[in-house]
């Protein structure tokens, strides 16, 4: 049978109709690893993204498409090359997928939609935060309880502020640190109030007795020494039984003046080493205390050894002149002063204290 013209003769083989997945290098490991949900999400979410990008403008378009056809380019470039490395890849492939398997056995939640994987670290995040939370604030409420068994208010029931369940754990340990730091202060100030009324009391007998001892020096003519111990006995009951623990003979009018000038002195010394005493061995820190209590504290301690050394001086003297005397009563008086400020301070803090007292039990009410 003859052909028609024109056509080809069937001997003349034709070109293979090109498919879009022939000779395609593929590897099974990037199809598995695409197989994964969360890979797979990342793909298409990164794939939405781009396309979003790409159409936004044409010049973006145009500039994507050029890359495009870039890699397009170079990976046709280097097909045979990769052609030729095919078994070895195929072997490389091979060892790929069996660790993935291996690594998907082990950890099967890999393979769970992308939605699930949120939501059970939603949930294990917020347990794990709650339970952090729950054993925090039961360490701050143990630690309260501690405070206040170990703690208590100095002063009443003041600066034991009520507790709100409600309150938030970073408040309540704010609360509690400020407890603690107000609690030990208080303690403190208590502690320090008996030396407050020790000193008031020993400034008061040295006033009257550096007093007594001057006029003794300077008025001696015109009293008799029985007229100044019959006025320490109506005035001060304590300075009387101090001198009187030594009996004294009726001597001379001189030895008498001398003999009574020397007890006072002995006793003004005894009272400023009390003094010296208490302040030195005070169990507690002045760290502890605000800045200015602390100067205050350190001055009378000042005072108080220089009296104690004066009157040490003197009193192994056998005498003292009414120049001293007189530099003696301004030193008490500066000394008196700064009792005084550090008892108001004192009594400040206690009253603060009782006022929140009065308050915490209005709102507990």
């Amino acid at each position: 049978m003859t052909n028609p013209e024109g056509e080809v003769p069937s001997t003349v083989p034709k070109e293979p109709i090109a498919k879009g997945n022939e000779n395609v290098i593929k590897s099974e490991f990037l199809e598995k690893v695409s197989e994964i949900p969360v890979v797979n999400a990342a793909k298409e979410y990164s794939t939405a993204a781009y396309n979003q990008v790409k159409q936004m403008n044409r010049f973006t378009a145009a500039a994507l498409s050029a890359a495009e056809n870039a890699a397009l380019y170079f990976a046709l470039t280097a097909k045979p090359f990769l052609e030729k490395v095919q078994p070895q890849a195929q072997v490389i492939d091979h060892l790929a997928c069996t660790g993935l398997d291996a690594v998907k056995e082990k950890a099967p939640f890999l393979m769970k939609p992308p939605e699930e994987l949120v939501d059970e670290a939603r949930k294990l995040c917020s347990s794990t935060v709650e339970a952090g939370y729950q054993k925090a604030r039961d360490a701050l409420v143990g630690t309260e309880e501690l405070v206040d068994r170990l703690i208590p208010p100095a002063f009443g029931e003041g600066s034991n502020e009520a507790v709100i369940d409600s309150d938030s754990v970073p408040e309540r340990a704010s609360k509690l640190t400020s407890k603690i730091g107000l609690r030990l202060y208080g303690h403190g100030v208590k502690h320090l109030i008996p030396i407050h009324k020790l000193s008031q009391e020993s400034v008061s007998k040295l006033l009257y007795t550096v007093e007594l001892m001057q006029q003794l020096k300077e008025n001696y003519a015109k009293k008799s020494v029985q007229e100044y111990v019959d006025e320490a006995k109506i005035k001060a009951t304590w300075i009387w039984e101090e001198l009187n623990k030594e009996p004294v003979e009726e001597p001379e009018a001189k030895d008498a003046l001398k003999n009574l000038e020397h007890r006072m002195l002995s006793l003004a010394r005894r009272t400023t080493s009390i003094l010296v005493h208490a302040y030195n061995v005070t169990a507690v820190p002045l760290s502890s205390l605000p800045t200015n209590y602390q100067d205050g504290f350190r001055t009378a301690s000042k005072y108080a050894t220089e009296l104690f050394t004066q009157f040490d001086q003197a009193t192994k003297a056998g005498e003292v002149t009414v120049t001293v005397l007189q530099g003696l009563r301004s030193k008490i008086t500066d000394l008196e002063k700064v009792i005084q400020r550090l008892s108001s301070h004192s009594e400040q803090i206690e009253m603060e204290d009782l006022g929140n007292s009065e308050a915490a039990a209005a709102q507990q009410s």
